[in-house]
């Protein structure tokens, strides 16, 4: 069996098929009712229904490389989208990017963004960071045709860690060979059994971004369409993402064979 799912686009009613919820879309992970929220089946339905809207902009991109590294440097923890753009956007336009060692007197700045005037969280961790990572990439030349080899290339700078790596790497050459695993990513996949609480990006990476990519494969979407559209829907309903996060944890404390999943654990990993 499948299920018949319905959409109208430009007046017009079109209907595809997904398969039964009981069918794996990869080893151990199943397609789920599309009804349900946070199965891949709702993800897949979701992103037939929008056609082009989680196509990879290019609001992300930048002009060079070395701007590329800065941005999702400056981007991460604890920084919103909103404030990264807000921090890139005013140290570009003073021309700063070539004298890293002023970008922490612009970051201790309140930055406009949203119609508000707000501050960027840990100046002068990251102005060090993004000093130390410029002035490496400098001496450094990038193979931006191949995204694994430019990738490893990027891990080499100091403060530039998987997630960044991979961020830097997707922006720059559109690759979907990468995911960039944050913790909405992270979330979603401990909902649809994708991850577990055992799994941490900071010793696991390669293993759960492969789990991605293949569910993406899977399910005959881009990798770059899916993870867009997961951050953008789970940003939105955080707060329900948690709750139903730890909903599942009470319910596996019932099962003595699993660890339940702990909200430490759940915010932890980034």
């Amino acid at each position: 069996m499948t299920q018949e799912l319905h959409g109208l686009f430009n007046d017009a009613l079109r209907t595809h098929n997904l398969p039964d919820p009981e069918v794996e879309v990869i080893p151990g992970v199943y397609w789920g009712n599309a009804a349900a929220v946070f199965t891949p089946a709702y993800w897949a339905h979701i992103l037939w229904l929008s056609e082009a809207k989680y196509q990879r902009s290019s609001s992300g991109r930048c002009n060079t490389l070395p701007e590329q590294i800065a941005f999702c440097l400056l981007g991460g923890y604890g920084i919103t989208w909103e404030m990264n753009h807000a921090a890139f956007h005013e140290i570009r336009s003073r021309g700063l990017f070539e004298e890293p060692a002023r970008i922490e007197a612009i970051l201790r700045e309140p930055l406009d963004f949203d119609g508000r005037k707000a501050r960027y969280r840990f100046p002068k961790k990251k102005s060090a960071i993004l000093a130390g990572a410029l002035q490496s990439a400098a001496r450094h030349e990038f193979d931006d045709k191949h995204s694994l080899v430019l990738r490893e290339q990027l891990l080499k700078l100091p403060g530039v860690g998987w997630k960044t790596a991979s961020w830097i790497v997707r922006e720059w050459i559109c690759a979907d060979d990468v995911a960039i695993l944050d913790i909405h990513i992270i979330r979603a996949g401990m909902l649809m059994g994708l991850y577990s609480a055992n799994d941490k990006v900071e010793r696991h990476y390669p293993e759960m971004e492969r789990r991605f990519v293949a569910l993406a494969t899977s399910m005959c979407v881009r990798t770059s369409e899916l993870d867009l559209l997961i951050w953008e829907e789970m940003r939105s309903s955080n707060h329900f993402a948690i709750a139903m996060l730890e909903e599942m944890a009470v319910n596996q404390k019932a099962i003595p064979a699993q660890k339940s999943v702990k909200r430490r654990d759940i915010r932890a990993q980034t």
